[in-house]
């Protein structure tokens, strides 16, 4: 990592920065189960009364794009959180939403990673080569590759989508809010043999260009600046810069870009390549923003004798971009507005509520929702760090992302095509409180086949699994419903119950550590239709149906043992889409999972594996019956090796079960599930953890940890070799404890044996059995305990 050298005041700013916490944030660390926040957006215009209904469902935070003292109150009385995502100019905090909306990106010379799956400048490795200048890594020119005065390209890339204007606009000016781009390209000038006298000083020794390309690789130029010698200083490093503008260039530059007689969606009034702006809803046509695709900076060199070059960064950003980062009196009003204080007097939206009830109130802001470019990431990373380190670790941004279908930028249409969206965002702004955006379920008329491939490949493998993969502590956003444009194009699937149980389902078992519902409220048009499905349907005062299943089932689970369990889990593993009628499920405790699937009844189901951080040898599985299966609930039986006595533990219903002996004298477990909805069990075998021992079990290399092991009458527990027991082992009437010749029982930690029941340990001459107490407390029961209905044979034993 590089100091930043634009200026004094932005070196000592990043470093500080650098240096900061950047996931403190309580709602996520402190909260004793799975978090849920709904997306409420315009929450003012909604009456008191559907702040308790939230309540009622058990939602945790809310999302509230306009926040005024009185909506700040009545989240406050019902103890919701809040997470505003202030608009426009005249909103509490609207410096969060303008300033995460700059731009400001350091493209290193040498390389940000893998050309193939992340974005990155690209050398011409016949023309330059990776340098150690003094300890800065940078690129120098190989000065023999080229004849004097020829010229070639040393370093170009990375092609990736840059915006004409900002979406969080200051005022209604057409010029005000358009983005004006500098790219500053640090630059050393070198002699091959010095000789301390400076020539050809006239010479261009290379040429900074930036250009865009669009879909059938045309180019246009929109800068570009000639280098001479005279320009570079000799062994100094030197910014010389490109300023240019997205304003105004050719369409087919743009992304989404389609001519008039291709039918693509768009909102409907707006040109094809325009996507509609965040922060107000509506806007003219002329407030549109416009996406190019591949913007690329490049430098040619051109050879002067005795000179080379070396290029260690290209330094992007916009007007904002680098205010943020170099204006400390932008810093304090951003500062004053994410504390609601007004120390530097210029705050003019402050709430007027106490210091205390924000403090518990406001969980933190939202950044940009779903930032749509790379330059957004550093100052969304660089507010973060503000917020965090001056809330004391109390408040961060909280971003809301969107996945695409192949987890790469093209699959929104953006570049660099290849880049894989999650593996970027992470390297450049690693934030901890951020959500997943996506909704598989986009139309009625989709095929299931269709709609398998849609959540498989591309809703969980491309972007749940690659954001656990990344960000392990991450959200995911599910989707509620229908959400229409005015010609009802988008989503225009309503969701059954067992879809939105499954999306919330397949969230925790990618790994999610909270959920967030889109949209809370049903939104309408003007003629009173709705166009967005939600929870609540405000304008009636009736709750949908997915209202009843979030308040009666999703959210006591959440805030349940179930939300507590996941919570502290880590992901390990997982297989989507497993077809219980034609293949199985193993692992080194499961033998087998069958189903009553019969006939043609579908039966498939994602199955997800994780471990507890304090002990990776303690296993958990998560079952989840797929949307589509056929019966409204199947029995699972789980066949499991080796053990004859299980532990079951169910999450959900809190309940622990023992398992039962089947034909083949295996130990198995059955259990009904409903289709879309899950259980998650730890399944453990007793001669581990403890537990009843209701069938003979034979130990011959084995440690007891956790619970007390109970031998019930009927059943044996043979010990034929090693056993280490950190907790008692209890033989209750009618049950046996039979050591075998040979054989050794360590204990440890004053554990002890009580016997009720049979007791027998019959060692021989010349094979003994050792049972060691290790040291014996002063404690009498540490050691062998005989109940009054106990017996016992002990021979040639230790």
């Amino acid at each position: 990592m590089r100091l930043m050298y634009k200026s004094a005041p932005v070196v000592c700013l990043i470093f500080l920065m650098l240096t900061v916490r950047l996931n403190g944030q309580e709602l996520m660390d402190t909260y004793p189960g799975i978090p849920i926040i709904s997306y409420s957006w315009e929450l003012q215009w909604y009456s008191g009364t559907s702040y308790q209904h939230k309540k009622d469902a058990g939602i945790t935070a809310i999302t509230a794009t306009m926040v005024n003292d009185t909506m700040f109150s009545l989240t406050k009385t019902v103890g919701l959180k809040l997470l505003p995502y202030p608009g426009d100019s005249v909103n509490a905090g609207y410096m969060v939403s303008k300033y995460t909306d700059a731009a400001y990106t350091v493209w290193e010379a040498e390389g940000d990673g893998n050309p193939e799956n992340e974005a990155t400048l690209e050398r011409n490795d016949t023309l330059a080569a990776v340098y150690n200048d003094n300890g800065t890594y940078c690129i120098k020119t190989n000065y023999d590759s080229l004849s004097l005065s020829e010229e070639g390209v040393i370093l170009s890339g990375p092609g990736y989508t840059q915006q004409d204007r900002y979406i969080f606009q200051d005022d209604t000016s057409a010029t005000a809010n358009i983005r004006q781009y500098t790219a500053s390209f640090r630059i050393k000038l070198k002699e091959v043999t010095p000789s301390g006298r400076p020539q050809n000083l006239d010479s261009i020794i290379c040429r900074l260009r930036v250009y865009a390309k669009n879909d059938v690789r045309d180019t246009i130029t929109l800068g570009d600046n000639y280098i001479t010698v005279r320009d570079l200083e000799l062994n100094s490093w030197s910014l010389k810069s490109v300023q240019y503008s997205l304003n105004n260039i050719f369409p087919s530059y743009y992304t989404n870009y389609a001519s008039s007689t291709e039918s693509i969606r768009h909102i409907p009034g707006r040109k094809p390549y325009a996507r509609y702006i965040n922060g107000r809803l509506f806007r003219s046509s002329t407030d549109e923003v416009k996406y190019a695709e591949r913007i690329f900076f490049e430098v040619t060199w051109r050879k002067v004798n005795n000179y080379e070059i070396l290029v260690d960064n290209i330094l992007v950003h916009d007007q904002r971009g680098i205010k943020i980062k170099a204006d400390l009196e932008e810093q304090h009003d951003l500062i004053d507005e994410i504390n609601n204080t007004n120390d530097y007097s210029r705050n003019y939206n402050k709430l007027t509520v106490s210091g205390g009830d924000y403090d518990n109130t406001v969980a933190g802001w939202m950044a940009i929702d779903e930032p749509p470019t790379i330059d957004n990431y550093e100052p969304i990373r660089y507010i973060d760090s503000i917020m965090s380190s001056e809330s004391n670790g109390k408040r961060g941004l909280f971003l809301s992302v969107s996945g695409s279908w192949d987890g790469r930028y093209g699959g929104n249409g953006n570049g660099p095509e290849n880049a894989v969206i999650f593996e970027e965002m992470w390297k450049r702004m690693p934030l901890r409180f951020s959500t997943l955006n996506y909704y598989p379920f986009k139309s009625d008329t989709l095929s299931l086949t269709y709609l398998k491939g849609e959540v498989n490949s591309n809703m969980i493998e491309n972007n749940l699994i690659s954001m656990s993969g990344k960000n392990p502590n991450y959200m995911f956003t599910v989707q509620v419903g229908r959400w229409m444009d005015e010609n009802n194009q988008g989503l225009t699937t309503k969701l059954t119950k067992e879809q939105f149980l499954y999306l919330t389902n397949i969230g925790l078992l990618c790994g999610a550590k909270g959920i967030c519902f889109d949209n809370y409220f049903n939104l309408r048009d003007t003629n009173g239709n709705i166009k967005a499905d939600g929870l609540y349907d405000y304008e009636s005062g009736i709750p949908e149906n997915h209202y009843y299943t979030l308040r009666d089932t999703i959210s006591p689970r959440m805030q349940g043992l179930f939300g507590k369990a996941i919570k502290n889990l880590n992901q390990e593993s997982s297989q989507i889409d497993l077809d219980l009628r034609i293949s199985n499920y193993t692992d080194e405790y499961i033998d087998s999972v069958k189903t009553n699937g019969v006939g043609n009844d579908t039966v498939e189901v994602d199955i997800g594996i994780f471990s507890d951080s304090s002990n990776s040898d303690k296993k958990y599985l998560m079952l989840l019956s797929r949307w589509y299966n056929t019966n409204s609930a199947d029995r699972y039986t789980f066949q499991f090796k080796t053990y004859r006595n299980w532990v079951i533990y169910d999450y959900i219903d809190s309940i622990s079960r023992g398992s039962s002996i089947n034909t083949n004298n295996k130990g198995y477990f059955e259990d009904t599930i409903s289709t879309g909805d899950a259980r998650l069990y730890r399944i453990y075998p007793v001669v581990k953890y403890g537990g009843e021992l209701n069938y003979d079990e034979t130990v011959t290399l084995e440690t007891l940890t956790e619970n007390d092991l109970t031998i019930n009458s009927g059943n044996t527990l043979t010990v034929v070799g090693t056993y280490d027991c950190y907790k008692n082992i209890v033989v209750n009437t009618g049950g046996r404890l039979d050591l075998r010749a040979g054989s050794t029982l360590n204990f440890y930690n004053g554990s002890k044996i009580v016997v009720n029941g049979l007791f027998t340990a019959n060692g021989k001459s010349d094979t003994l059995i050792n049972v060691d107490f290790q040291s014996v407390s002063g404690n009498p029961l540490n050691g062998i305990f005989f109940g009054n209905n106990s017996s016992g044979n002990i021979e040639y034993c230790l």
